[in-house]
């Protein structure tokens, strides 16, 4: 048997006892109780049994409730038979109010375990967003997640994959570290899906069984998972974007510097071969001589700023 199946027979049989109990009481004091009075004092053991144990064993004392109250308070005593009219209208709004008291106990409690637990989740992705945040590194974000789904889950063992993206390096964390670097048959794989597509995969092992609030709360990490990773390769390409840009004023920078560097040199010899070159004036030995002398200057720097 179950352990679950064994903790569901034990609230029940609480529940038994908890009438059988009463019912002990009261017939003790039956000698000093009415009808009306024992009716109601058998509701305590049904409000008693779905506070602590839940809906089916408040049901369950409801009923035991009906049969010991038939059976030790309407006449004739210790049998189930019922002669008067008035008594069957009595055993049928007992078992109407007890059963109703315990659903709505029960709805009660339903009520109030849900809105604890979407206070639990709240506040756990609330302390995963906390963690994740500023993280850009691929590690840092797989650890971070592996050690808060731990947190979560005390006794597991948990694996974190993250491929964010065709082409990029896997990157995995597992905890606690005698995992053994990997997970053989994990008990639930919660994919990490985000706007890129498949982003990587919370893997969980685990010695008890998963609870639809526990599956329901990897879930939530997952999606914060993908947020942060996102958010970490956006921050990459932005900051690539601004490398680049960088890169492009440097270079802008470099080739103006470059070009009137080349210019000068240039304009000048420009000047002395036009010079040269041209009929209108007689130049003398000297005059063409500090030309050339010029020429052979300038296309030296040339050659060197080329060079260099």
């Amino acid at each position: 048997m179950s352990r679950s199946a064994s903790l569901y027979l034990l609230r029940l049989a609480q529940a038994l006892l908890a009438v059988a109990a009463m019912t002990w009481l009261l017939v003790l004091a039956r000698q000093w109780l009415n009808t009306p009075t024992a009716a109601l004092l058998y509701l305590l053991p049904v409000g008693v049994s779905t506070a602590l144990w839940g809906l089916p064993s408040g049901i369950a004392a409801a009923t035991a409730a009906f049969f010991a109250f038939n059976y030790f308070f309407l006449p004739p005593y210790y049998t189930l038979v019922v002669f008067a009219p008035q008594e069957i209208l009595d055993l049928a709004v007992f078992l109407i109010i007890a059963v109703t008291i315990s659903q709505l106990l029960g709805r009660a409690q339903a009520s109030l375990a849900t809105a604890q637990a979407r206070e639990r989740e709240a506040r756990h992705l609330s302390d995963l967003s906390t963690a994740l945040l500023g993280q850009v590194e691929m590690e840092d974000i797989a650890r971070t997640i592996a050690e808060r789904v731990l947190l979560s889950l005390p006794g597991a063992e948990v694996g974190v994959l993250l491929e964010p993206g065709q082409g990029s390096n896997r990157t995995a964390a597992f905890l606690p570290p005698d995992a053994g670097g990997r997970l053989h048959r994990p008990d639930l794989t919660v994919p990490i899906q985000g706007m890129r597509g498949l982003l990587g995969e919370i893997a969980v092992r685990t010695p008890r069984r998963i609870t639809d609030e526990e599956h329901r709360l990897l879930r939530t990490y997952g999606a914060a998972a993908a947020l942060a990773i996102e958010r970490a390769l956006l921050a990459a390409a932005d900051h690539r974007a601004r490398l680049l840009s960088q890169s492009d004023a440097f270079k802008s920078a470099l080739l103006s510097s470059v070009s009137h560097e080349l210019r000068s040199p240039l304009a000048t010899i420009k000047a002395a071969v036009t010079s040269l070159l041209g009929h209108e004036i007689d130049w003398d030995s000297d005059a063409r001589q500090d030309l050339l002398e010029a020429v052979d200057e300038e296309t030296d720097h040339l050659n060197l700023l080329v060079g260099n």
